[in-house]
């Protein structure tokens, strides 16, 4: 297993950095029949991001395809989402991108209350978010809602987060 580089997987990542998990096994497969399976170095981008620490235990923290790109950087909305449920006030939540020009995305969280008849208030998460996050990494809209929306197996559903 390496770490190396999201944008570049020719760059390996430092200890503790951040980057996407390739793989390699004697019993991997060596390419698909049309050859169309990309290997870096023999090893399979598995599309997972993962950190690996100093003793070479490897930590996923999310998938590349949720990243959104917000100024040229890469977002993990559930790092935004693990800061942002961490509030007493918030139950659940969920963060997502949404296209402002074809070339700016801009987060965007809804949120349900822990305590609906005493809500927090979007400015008091904003606060909250603003002194845990980087500015980037703060969505410009947090909407409370009463539930989210969930598949039935109760997981959340990523791509419809604008119904609430």
């Amino acid at each position: 297993m390496r770490i190396v580089d999201s944008n570049d997987p020719t760059l390996p990542c430092a200890t503790g950095e951040e980057g996407q998990l390739l793989v390699r096994s004697p019993s991997m497969a060596q390419g698909y029949v049309d050859g169309s399976m990309q290997v870096v170095d023999g090893h399979w981008p598995t599309g997972d991001l993962a950190t690996m620490d100093a003793n070479a235990s490897v930590h996923i923290t999310g998938r590349i395809k949720l990243l959104i790109d917000v100024g040229g950087y890469k977002v993990n909305p559930l790092e935004v989402e693990a800061v942002l449920s961490s509030h007493p006030g918030v139950a659940m939540c969920l963060v997502w991108g949404e296209r402002a020009s074809d070339t700016v995305e801009r987060l965007h969280a809804k949120y349900v209350a822990s305590d609906p008849s005493n809500p927090v208030r979007s400015d008091t998460l904003r606060n909250f978010l603003k002194e845990r996050l980087s500015s980037l990494k703060v969505p410009r809209s947090l909407e409370r809602v009463d539930s989210l929306p969930r598949g039935p197996t109760g997981k959340l559903l990523r791509r419809l987060p604008a119904r609430g």
